[in-house]
């Protein structure tokens, strides 16, 4: 599968990328494949090293989970910068594997997620996966003309004191001026 993969995004960049001279902003699409890329080798490691069912999405909330636990969505959306819709799903499907449990908090309303037996006993087994996946971004990041990691977090930094919304519409803007 990896391999049939690999032929399809070299097929779908040949395309895409090299060969359009349309003057269109493809900044989406090639963030959302290089998203693919990571990702995707990123899950086939997981199984390879017998780690089954576990996807790169469940990390943030295994992390936040091992800093502290039990906790809200809410809070696990806060320590993972991720939105609460997409944290409450991903908590979900977690729940179906087995990795966590959903307990009720203070009051019947609130509900807290822990680690279920499954998911601590996965927990070795992630760590050496996360740290090997950290070694492979520094490898990544030295083949780069500039860090990869860097870039991305200056990019964040800068869509946050200008968001990427008033850009474009500054430029709509100056289009609509034009006589």
């Amino acid at each position: 599968m990896p391999q049939r993969r690999e032929i399809l995004y070299n097929h779908l960049y040949k395309h895409l990328y090299k060969f359009n001279t349309m003057k269109y902003s493809q900044l989406g699409t090639r963030l959302r494949h290089l998203i693919e890329l990571l990702d995707g080798d990123v899950a086939d490691s997981y199984r390879t090293c017998g780690i089954k069912n576990y996807k790169p999405r469940y990390t943030p909330v295994m992390r936040a989970l091992i800093h502290k636990s039990p906790v809200t969505i809410n809070e696990i959306a806060a320590s993972a910068a991720i939105s609460q819709p997409a944290v409450s799903q991903t908590v979900r499907d977690m729940v179906q594997q087995g990795l966590l449990e959903i307990l009720t908090g203070e009051d019947a309303r609130q509900r807290k997620v822990r680690l279920s037996r499954k998911g601590q006993r996965l927990l070795p087994k992630l760590e050496v996966h996360w740290q090997a996946t950290v070694e492979a971004e520094r490898s990544l990041n030295r083949q780069l003309s500039a860090p990869l990691t860097a870039l991305v977090e200056e990019a964040i930094a800068a869509l946050q004191e200008h968001p990427y919304l008033d850009r474009i519409q500054q430029c709509i803007a100056k289009e609509n001026k034009k006589p």
